[in-house]
């Protein structure tokens, strides 16, 4: 019984005495990139503030820790917001923060929408029923369109 157990041991400090071959750690896919955070909201409002304090926090808890640039897009809506974030980039260094009924305006027909909401992936906090707020929702474009 003493042996067998002497060998187990033996065996194992063998084990761990041994130098495996070292794999190179694959760097973080955001190392050294800049992601840019288009607002569709004037600088300095609600959305704003809100958009920078959520870059200081996705910056410190994004693997690589990319640079986060707010970009304002304002005006008609929100759709210049969503037709920017139709022709951007589709590795997720671009990404939208709009109010989520930008998201409805071509299915109601509004002038200049001619984007299609199913080609962006949503992450969306939607208001409370009893709360007379809009919910914010952070959009970025995928390659292929978003079926249910």
């Amino acid at each position: 019984m003493m042996l067998k157990a002497s060998i187990v041991s033996v065996f194992i400090i063998a084990l761990s005495a041994m130098r495996l071959p070292a794999h190179a750690a694959q760097p973080a896919y955001f190392q050294s990139k800049t992601v840019t955070l288009q607002v569709g909201a004037p600088a300095g409002g609600r959305q704003d503030r809100i958009a920078r304090t959520l870059a200081k926090y996705l910056t410190k808890y994004t693997p690589g820790a990319p640079v986060f640039l707010i970009q304002n897009k304002t005006g008609g809506q929100g759709i210049p917001a969503m037709l920017a974030l139709s022709k951007g980039a589709t590795d997720g260094s671009f990404l939208s923060m709009v109010i989520s009924s930008y998201l409805e305006a071509p299915y109601f027909g509004a002038p200049g929408a001619t984007y299609d909401p199913r080609t962006s992936s949503t992450s969306a906090r939607p208001a409370p029923a009893n709360s007379a707020t809009r919910s914010l929702c952070i959009n970025a474009r995928v390659s292929k369109p978003w079926t249910n």
